[in-house]
């Protein structure tokens, strides 16, 4: 109704008069305008958190500074970054839905849902992001502080000799070269970025195989090329090998018996596992392509511990929980994931 119907006069008290009273429209509440703006900043707080999700980099192997939890760091980013599209969409609905209510200043269930719902989303999501560059951050920190430990103790080094300090200055050389040399090879055993990821690992799916690629005109340079290629060539058996104990690894873990409380658990533990292995079958193509030793040293220590972990498991079933405190867990017996 554009005009509501004149009223009788006052002294005319009737069910009708009350009805038409009721039909006109009724001004929006006090405060309807700031709740309209709280509902649109929680959409734009959704689009900053989505582009403060896509300033986190994608990847942090093989760039020399993050040799400790670079492969956990990457996944675990990825994690935060893969939210970004749905953010970016729910910023535009949340605008859209504030501009309609907006127009049509009516108060309802419905309107109040939205206009409370928004600003607690775009807050959530702002956190999301913030919990990301935390991570990053904390993981950082540690690699700087150990970067920095190592130069530190370089320089201790140099300035104890100087003094004339031999044996503080040799205590500190050896640290230091410890502790480069560890640093340097958890880098050297991240996966690098330019390294072209490789398929689906055997323990997931298994590959064909390719066919051998035609021997190279002879050159100059061929003899370099393949002294150059020798460590990788000897890579080649190593990962067959390990690739052969994933499999059987895998296989043996569905033998095990998951005795309550832990029943529930069989179908996730198998799956986290075929997952984890085939992740490690991916490290270890990149690994051999890249002529690095650390990644496979990596894999056979993490699969002797899957193998102690289903071994106890297989050895007492039924009192496993009450040992040891948890479920049997492949995955969860190696020291860092994958």
């Amino acid at each position: 109704m554009s005009r509501p119907p004149e009223l009788p006069d006052a002294g005319e008290e009737s069910a009708f008069a009350d009805f038409l009273a009721s039909l006109r429209p009724y001004p929006p509440p006090p405060g309807f305008g700031s709740s309209l703006l709280f509902a649109a900043g929680g959409s734009l707080l959704m689009f900053i958190a989505a582009v403060a999700l896509g300033l986190l980099p994608s990847s942090v192997e093989g760039d020399g500074f993050h040799a400790v939890f670079a492969s956990q760091l990457g996944s675990l980013l990825e994690v935060f970054r893969v939210l970004r599209g749905p953010f970016i969409v729910g910023g535009l609905v949340g605008l859209a839905a504030t501009g309609i209510v907006g127009l049509r200043r009516r108060l309802g269930p419905l309107t109040e849902l939205v206009l409370i719902a928004l600003p607690a989303i775009g807050l959530a999501t702002l956190l999301w992001a913030v919990a990301g560059w935390l991570v990053f951050i904390a993981v950082s920190g540690i690699n700087l502080a150990l970067w920095t430990l190592t130069v530190g103790l370089a320089a201790a080094a140099i300035v104890s000799l100087l003094r004339g300090e031999v044996a503080v200055a040799v205590v500190a050389a050896v640290a230091t070269m410890a502790l480069a040399s560890w640093l340097q090879s958890a880098s050297d055993s991240a996966p690098e970025s330019g390294v072209p990821a490789p398929g689906i690992s055997r323990a997931v799916e298994p590959q064909q195989p390719q066919a051998a690629p035609a021997p190279p005109r002879a050159s100059p340079h061929t003899a370099d090329r393949q002294r150059r290629d020798a460590p990788r060539r000897a890579l080649a058996p190593r990962r067959l090998e390990l690739e052969g104990r994933m499999d059987a690894e895998y296989a043996r873990w569905r033998e095990v018996p998951f005795a309550p409380p832990c029943g529930q658990m069989r179908g996730t533990e198998l799956g986290s596992l075929q997952e984890e292995l085939g992740e490690m079958a991916r490290a270890l193509r990149s690994a051999e392509q890249a002529g690095r030793t650390g990644t496979f040293r990596k894999a056979a220590g993490d699969l002797d511990r899957v193998t102690a972990e289903r071994r106890r498991a297989l050895a007492d079933p039924t009192g496993f929980y009450e040992r040891f405190g948890r479920c049997p867990s492949g995955p969860g017996a190696m020291a860092l994931l994958w």
